[in-house]
């Protein structure tokens, strides 16, 4: 009878002791998951501020961004999203086709702000630029579907449980 005692105490302790594990287990995929997610939703973000994004005045004359705080900060936000998803996510393409579209969204940014108003005051044939703008708007379009589907593998929920990779 001595022995039930210390024996049910050890078996209650590894029975805790694996509850814990499982749970710190549990939060270290949610918070990881959490961190993957928040590099998509920062793209959206930046996405959504670009869509309706005019270039002011002010903005012009000082190659700035005064004026729209939430696109300046939707692309500080991105760009550290580029940085962060080198250590979340475990596939080159992502981390390529992220950084492309931060290219991508500077090229689009600078265009409409630096060039177009040259262009309109006829001080500069843009057509080449205008040319790489189209084509950065076209690869924005067509990074969307194809970064949701590179990132999925990384992103699924079942159950409210983490689905293992």
């Amino acid at each position: 009878m001595s022995n039930v005692v210390p024996l049910s105490i050890s078996a209650v302790s590894a029975l805790l002791a694996g509850a814990v594990w499982w749970t710190h287990r549990a939060n270290l995929k949610l918070n990881l998951y959490g961190r993957r997610f928040d590099v998509y939703s920062r793209m959206l973000d930046l996405f959504l501020a670009l869509s309706g994004w005019n270039p002011t005045e002010l903005e012009i004359a000082t190659i700035s961004l005064k004026d729209s705080p939430e696109l300046r900060q939707s692309q500080r936000d991105f760009y550290k999203a580029v940085l962060e998803a080198k250590f979340l996510f475990n596939d080159p393409d992502i981390q390529n086709q992220l950084t492309q579209i931060h290219n991508d969204i500077s090229h689009i940014i600078e265009f409409k702000r630096d060039l177009v108003p040259q262009t309109r005051q006829g001080s500069v044939d843009a057509k080449p630029e205008h040319e790489e703008y189209i084509r950065c708007l076209q690869r924005l379009n067509d990074s969307k579907p194809s970064l949701e589907q590179k990132m999925s593998k990384y992103l699924k929920y079942k159950g409210g449980f983490l689905l293992p990779r």
